[in-house]
This record gives structure tokens, sequence and C-alpha cells, in this order.
């Protein structure tokens, strides 16, 4: 059945085509990274619907170097993408402790040209759509709650940064999330103790450079193949001693007869690996040639413990062949389980018994390969993704809007509140905010947002609401929530008691009862 969305509202249906703005820390053909992939090719496959444009960082690494042009255009899919690029600067804090701006400032990539011109210009766009939890263009995309509709693909998973209190307080603030795994979101329940507000979608994969109709070659010097990053935040170097340690006992129990383990992709460390016998490093190729190296390998190996999707994987079920996963990734030992197309390990005793059992042929390597490639033609295939980041998109828009009345619209738009920003208390603390809604109905201003401090100055802190510098009487509801770091968070629910009219920016004010 054709999809509601697609066949009434969808862009691309009528000569009315929305711009919706995808905001990545890196973009281009030749950037690499699973966040900045996956944003390109979502690019082009939703250009078929919308006008897509690309706000991200002049950078091409995670060094932040100024290396790539302002503007740069891409014809997908028979259109035009637009990528705009804006300088990345060294941030300085202004404050004497670190706050939510500090946090994702201090991540990069900071953009202050990027938030300038957002700012001029964001009524141009539907929606915003930011790839990543962890980059300052989750805390630029944010900025702009209230202000238009605003979506975020975390690609959160398990990992000791985002346990960060800052990470709270910003994904609160968009209107949407779109995950990408059950996995996933069961983890973002357990970080914040809420159940997420969003869509389980995932990515598919470019299939336009892969063969599907080549067979497995077996060679007579088979090989193993890891896809990615040389970077410890890929547990790499446990990777390359696990097999260089397999390689020595196999060599020694099998004489004559070899393996070898294949490594495609660039060092993101400043030092250098050292690349033990057996690894054979092919460095950045070409999609054609990767994925050749792909299908003839006995299986690709992904050591890290930290994922939420994982392409790499996706990939090597495309051209039928298994995975030998980190089981503590719990995404895709996930994956894994449900697809039955490879196989986990945990321990060295584990990756051994796994990678003998594929050189011995006691797992049918083909019918692995095939389950996988089923399970990714099930769960990841374009079609059912567009169709769910458009209703995801059309949902968080029809949301936005719903929350304001028609005859409160423009008055409710005057109020231009920080979405996001530091106050001082009395004390001279730092207290950061986020006000999630700011709503005016029937005359009556209705605010809903979290704090964060010391839990020693919530206790004795309270909110005055202002409306330019007179303060709005109501009610306020402050709840603490959780605590993480010695900091506390608090939610706030303000109502106030009367309606009227008013004039001026809304703004929050930390009164501190030292009695």
């Amino acid at each position: 059945m054709t999809n509601e969305i697609e066949k009434k509202e969808m862009p691309g249906h009528s000569t009315d085509r929305k711009k919706i703005a995808f905001i990545v820390a890196r973009a281009g053909k030749n950037v690499s990274g699973g966040a900045e992939y996956i944003a390109l090719m979502l690019a082009e496959k939703m250009s078929k619907f919308y006008d897509i444009e690309i706000i991200t960082s002049s950078s091409s690494s995670l060094r932040w170097e100024n290396d790539l042009p302002p503007i740069e255009r891409l014809f997908l899919e028979g259109r035009q993408v637009i990528i705009r690029r804006f300088k990345t600067e060294k941030y300085e804090s202004a404050s004497p402790s670190e706050t939510v701006r500090d946090f994702y400032g201090n991540t990069g990539p900071f953009m202050p040209g990027a938030f300038e011109f957002l700012t001029k210009n964001y009524s141009q766009y539907t929606a915003l759509v930011c790839f990543g939890y962890l980059f300052e263009t989750t805390y630029l995309t944010a900025r702009f709650t209230g202000k238009l509709p605003i979506l975020c693909v975390p690609y959160l998973h398990d990992e000791p940064i985002s346990q960060n209190w800052s990470l709270a307080l910003v994904l609160g603030a968009f209107d949407h999330l779109i995950f990408q795994t059950v996995e996933e979101t069961k983890y973002y329940n357990r970080l914040f103790g809420t159940k997420y507000n969003g869509s389980i979608l995932g990515s598919g994969i470019r299939e336009n450079f892969i063969n599907l109709h080549s067979r497995y070659e077996k060679k007579e010097d088979p090989y193993f193949v890891y896809v990615g990053r040389l970077d410890e935040g890929k547990n790499v170097s446990q990777l390359l001693t696990f097999f260089s340690e397999f390689r020595k006992e196999y060599l020694k129990a099998n004489p004559g007869k070899n393996v070898f383990l294949k490594v495609i992709g660039k060092t993101a460390e400043k030092r250098k690996f050292q690349i033990p016998e057996g690894v054979i490093p092919l460095g950045f190729i070409d999609e054609d040639a990767k994925f050749s190296v792909i299908r003839n390998a006995e299986a690709l190996i992904n050591p890290s413990k930290y994922e939420s999707l994982s392409m790499v994987v996706l990939e090597a079920w495309a051209v039928n062949t298994p995975v030998i996963v980190n089981g503590y990734c719990e995404v895709m030992g996930g994956q894994v389980e449900r697809s039955n197309g490879g196989h986990s390990y945990y321990y060295y005793s584990d990756f051994k018994f796994v990678l003998n059992s594929y050189l011995k042929g006691e797992y049918d390597r083909n019918q692995l390969g095939m389950n996988g490639r089923n399970y990714l033609d099930r769960n990841y295939n374009w079609k059912t993704i567009c169709d769910g980041y458009a209703a995801a998109i059309e949902t968080a828009c029809m949301d936005f809007n719903a929350g304001k009345s028609i005859d409160d619209l423009s008055l409710a738009e005057s109020f231009e509140a920080p979405a996001i920003g530091t106050t001082l208390s009395e004390e001279k603390n730092n207290i950061d905010f986020l006000i999630v809604s700011k709503t005016i109905k029937n005359g009556k201003l209705f605010i809903e947002g979290y704090m964060w401090a010391d839990r020693d100055i919530l206790n004795k802190s309270y909110i005055r609401v202002m409306v330019g510098s007179s303060v709005e009487e109501g009610t306020l509801q402050q709840i603490d929530i959780f605590q993480r770091e010695g900091r506390s968070i608090s939610k706030f629910i303000f109502e106030s008691d009367s309606n009227g009219t008013r004039s001026g920016d809304i703004s929050l004010r930390v009164v501190t009862d030292n009695n």
C-alpha cells in the first residue's frame, strides 16, 4: 500500500518542495566516518522528495583543519544537494567551570559562522536534522529548539563519554529522535530513565558499487578483513594483538598453511599502530575495491565495543559475507543473533575458536552470509528507510505546529527565549538550563525544561521566569530527576497565574535562598 505521507504530503509530488537542512560534523564524498557516510547517502535518497542542504565544517578530519571548500554542489539521484561548509575555530570558554556550552565547544567542530548563518536563515528550512550526539553540531542544532522542528539521529552507544551530564540536556531539546537499533533505544532508556520519543529506522547502504551476482571465490591463502578507522576507540589494538597470537598458533599447528588479516582504512591516531606480521594494511581504497576485498574474505571482523549500527557489518552482509563481532557491543551482538549472519566473541579463546572454525570449514560460510543478506533486505531497504524519515519529519512538523493555537501563534513566536544557556546563581555558580517547550494558550504562558547544577545549589535555588524586566507570577513545579558526576538534574514546569498581553524576551533567573 502506498505510504500516505508519500502520496499526500511528501515534497516532490507537488511543485512546493520543502527544504531540509542536514547538519553533520563533516561531509563530502571522500570523507570517512559512519555518521558522515549515512548523512550523505540519506541526502542522496531523500533529495527525490525534499530540497536537501548539508551544513557542516570545512574539515575532512577530526583534527578540524579547514581543508575543504566552502561550497560543494553534488548531483545525486538527478537532484542538486548543496554542502555549505563553515570554518572551524578554537573554542575559548568564558565560564569558571565547565558548562554545556564548554563540553560541546571543546569537542568541536566549533563553527560560529554556522550559527550566524542559521540565525539569519533558519526560516528557509522546514526542519533541521542533525547526525551524531557527540559533536558541537548537535548543540548547534539544539539551540534552534522552539524556532522550527529539529530532529536528531544520535548514534548513541554505551561508551563513557555518552554519560556526560551535558547530553541529557541537549538531547531533550529535540522534537524527534531517530535510532538505528532496538539496543540503542534500550541504552537511551537506561541512561536517562525515560522512554524515547522517536523512531527506529536504521540505514541502508550504497549498492551501486556492489556486484550482487558475483560469488565468493576461495583463495589459496585465506584472509579475514577489518574495515574502519585505525583508532583506539574502535578497539583496533586488541584486534591486532588477538590476530597476531592466533596466526602464530595457527601456522604452528598447520604447517604449510597461511592466513592473513587485511585492514582497510586510515589511521585516526597521531601515533602509528605496530602492524604485526600477517596483517596487510590497504589504507583508504575505492568502494569497488573495498567490496571486492570484503566479498572474498572468510569473514569481516568488527572488534569495536561501541557501535550504534555498524555500516561495515551491513556492507559485509550485502555481499553475502558473514561477520565476527565483539559480543560486548550489544548492538552488533543483537544483530548477529537476530540474523544468524555470523558470530560473536568476548575473549581471546572465543576469537581463536571462531576463526579456526571458519578456516576448517566447520561453519557454512555461504549460508551465514546469505542469512545476513536476507536480514539486510528485510530491515534496511531504502524504501522503508526513506518512508520512515519522511514520516518522522512530517510528524515532528505536525507536533511542533500543534503546540501553538492559531490565535496565539504570532504572540508565541514573539518570545525568543534562549533554548539552552547558562545562568549564574547569586553565589556565581554555573546552573545550566534547557527550555524544552514554551507555549502560550488562552493567554497563559507554559514553560517546561530542565536545569543542572551541584545538588547543594539546587536544593536552595528556585527559578523566576522573567518577561522582559518583569517577574511572571505563576506555579512552578521543580522535580529532582537524577544525579551524575556530583550534579543533579531538576525538571521544572511553569504555568502562569494570569492571562494577558506580554512584551519582551522570556528569560530564566535563578534565585538562591541563603537562609
